[in-house]
């Protein structure tokens, strides 16, 4: 039986005038999967940045491990933000370091480790991802798909609890795109790290998601497993789905 790692309660959040998260619930599954889906614009990038702390929600409550961090201050919030790591659509790698420097980068910042630690704790990430002997290699030296899994070695070189992917795949041609799908789950499976994953990638959500989320109007409107999901009767799932131009989704022009 699973158990909740991080709970939203009717979490509630507005720019000026504009609405994003309307009473938000959420479960989230500690040592698996769980992808949000969702048309753009529709606050998922919100909700991940809600739950690291980086924004604060107008009212609404976030548990990690049943403690609620929206009243935390910046101190204690950056003792949550350590057991978290996160993958950023773009890798956001430092273009004045090399490879291995940037995968270094949270060792050296929070930690005390001596040089020679860090060296083998980069080497052993790398490894984890396909990356051997490209340390001193910089990131404009690389490809995409390599910049991805670089961003991902970072992401787990403090081995986290949880891990954030913000669109992982983004930009990347199928086979690469499925490299870095296959490098989540080994990930998941080698260190039973709790994965949330944002993405519009809908073949990637049916085949390695635990449970998939997804928003619509600010709220979850259906959660479950890829199969549950596949088989709902919500037309506002089946045409996100399916991708079709008409239904309740369609903007007009």
């Amino acid at each position: 039986m699973t158990e909740s790692i991080i709970q939203i309660n009717d979490l509630h959040k507005s720019f000026g005038d504009t609405p994003v998260l309307r009473g938000l619930n959420l479960s989230i599954e500690k040592g698996e999967i769980t992808f949000i889906i969702g048309r753009s614009g529709g606050g998922k990038s919100v909700l991940i940045k809600l739950i690291i702390g980086l924004l604060k929600p107008d009212s609404g409550q976030i548990l990690v491990d049943g403690h609620d961090i929206v009243p935390l201050g910046d101190h204690d919030l950056n003792r949550v933000r350590h057991r978290f790591g996160m993958l950023f659509q773009n890798a956001a790698l430092f273009d004045s370091m090399t490879i291995g420097e940037n995968i270094a980068f949270p060792l050296v910042t929070h930690t005390g480790l001596k040089e020679k630690e860090i060296e083998e704790l980069v080497e052993q990430k790398m490894a984890m991802v396909g990356l051997e002997g490209i340390q001193d290699k910089m990131p404009t030296e690389i490809s995409g798909g390599m910049r991805k899994r670089a961003g991902l070695a970072r992401a787990i070189i403090l081995e986290p609890e949880i891990l954030l992917f913000d669109e992982p795949t983004t930009g990347l041609d199928p086979i690469m795109a499925e490299m870095i799908d296959d490098l989540i789950v080994q990930t998941q499976e080698r260190t039973n790290v709790t994965s949330i994953v944002i993405s519009h990638d809908i073949p990637a959500t049916l085949r390695i998601a635990h449970n998939v989320a997804m928003i619509y109007e600010g709220q979850i409107v259906t959660y479950g497993t890829p199969a549950q999901i596949q088989a709902s009767d919500n037309h506002i799932v089946q045409q996100f789905l399916t991708g079709e131009g008409e239904g309740p989704m369609y903007l007009g022009d």
